[in-house]
């Protein structure tokens, strides 16, 4: 079986791309990667053949906001996902599409994975009538299936006829189980899997972490891949998207730094490369540019994050409760969806006392621990990843509909 894989945005999104690709070359099969040229070295050590076809973040952005037909206008909330949906799956998608077009002509795929964030490998599969399915991420759990179809129909290459419902026409797969979902209701069930740690080649817990104090709690406190970029793109003096240009990283990881230094706990502060300005750092602080973020997740008590499903996916699966502070795109829907499960807590101004307590209660109540533990049972108890590449042999047998 030839399995063709398309996968944009942040690095973050190849979290959920590379367990399953391990264990689809594993059993044999062969795997083509597209994606942005930054992210190849990402998949050096992987059994698989990475091609850099695909715009990274920059240059999405960069079209997203110069695009004439197309301006971008500003969210009604930083939750709206409506401005990037038209965008990922408009200009964006058409694009991908064309680039990925000879790749996949030469290569001959039986079926198609694809990032969920990434539209133009749905009018490839549709184009040469093959299955594709969506991998777990930010834009299934933050809905809008029908403004993405339409947008999609409008960008389709000539002569194409799309039908209906054909979003995920072959099905979605996940790694959380239904109980725990955090997919908005207009997508369907997903196919769900347990995710394994995903540790890359020499990833490990920094030394110093198994000397802390193992009568102090230990948290994790992280700002994920797409908020450093947004620093790196302002000072190149690119207009953001309203979103995106209403976030300081800078400022979310002095709060950040400065409530976990008032707190009784072992803390590491995960900056992405993002300065921080002056702020007191206490000794139970370690700040650290980078982190084997599922390993920490493996021994940590809680989880201060952005809300990127990611991270949260990796929480569920280490049974590590939460504080979010969502900044834009699903990571709002995914902060309440974390409250409504009972799995930690909302951050809503974002001032340092604000979480500070929000940090204290979630550490200071065994709820979440116990609530959070029931959602890593609950994910343990999902068929692993072989019963996964059995699925996708199945659905790579399909005809298409058409």
């Amino acid at each position: 079986m030839r399995v063709l894989c398309t996968v944009t945005g942040s690095p973050s999104h190849t979290r959920s791309l590379v367990p399953i690709i391990r264990a689809l070359a594993e059993a044999g099969h062969e795997v083509l990667v597209a994606m942005p040229e930054d992210f190849v070295q990402l998949f050096a050590a992987e059994k698989v053949t990475a091609v850099g076809a695909l715009y990274g973040m920059r240059q999405q952005l960069t079209k997203m906001v110069s695009d004439p037909e197309r301006p971008l206008h500003p969210p009604a909330n930083p939750g709206d996902m409506s401005m990037v949906m038209r965008a990922m799956s408009g200009p964006l998608a058409a694009d991908s599409f064309q680039r990925v077009l000879p790749v996949a002509e030469e290569f001959r795929p039986d079926v198609v994975l694809r990032d969920d964030a990434e539209y133009g490998a749905v009018l490839l599969a549709e184009k040469l009538g093959i299955p594709h399915l969506c991998l777990p991420g930010g834009f299934v759990n933050a809905g809008l299936p029908e403004l993405a179809e339409q947008t999609l129909r409008e960008h389709a290459p000539h002569g194409l006829d799309l039908g209906r419902d054909f979003l995920y026409r072959y099905g979605r797969i996940d790694y959380v189980p239904t109980e725990f979902s955090y997919t908005a209701a207009a997508a369907p069930i997903a196919s769900a899997y347990r995710q394994p740690v995903l540790v890359r080649p020499g990833e490990r817990l920094p030394g110093w972490l198994a000397d802390a104090p193992a009568d102090r709690p230990l948290v994790l406190a992280a700002i994920g891949t797409a908020l450093p970029m947004t620093t790196e793109l302002d000072k190149s003096k690119m207009a953001l998207p309203p979103s995106l240009a209403g976030v300081d990283p800078s400022e979310r990881l002095r709060v950040a730094v400065e409530a976990l230094s008032t707190l009784d706990c072992t803390a590491i502060v995960a900056t992405g490369g993002v300065p921080i300005p002056d702020a007191p750092i206490a000794p139970n602080v370690h700040l650290v540019q980078q982190v084997p973020q599922p390993l920490v997740l493996e021994c940590a008590d809680l989880f201060l994050t952005h809300g990127g499903y990611n991270g949260i996916r990796e929480a569920l699966r280490s049974g590590v409760p939460m504080v979010v502070q969502p900044a834009f795109g699903d990571q709002p829907s995914n902060a309440d969806r974390t409250v409504e499960l009972g799995l930690g807590l909302r951050i809503h101004d974002g001032g340092v006392e604000e979480v500070r307590e929000a940090c204290s209660r979630v550490l200071g109540e065994p709820g979440f621990t116990a609530r959070s533990r029931q959602a890593k049972r609950a994910v343990l108890a999902l068929p692993d990843l072989d019963q996964a590449v059995r699925d996708i042999e199945a659905v790579a047998k399909l005809s298409s509909v058409r």
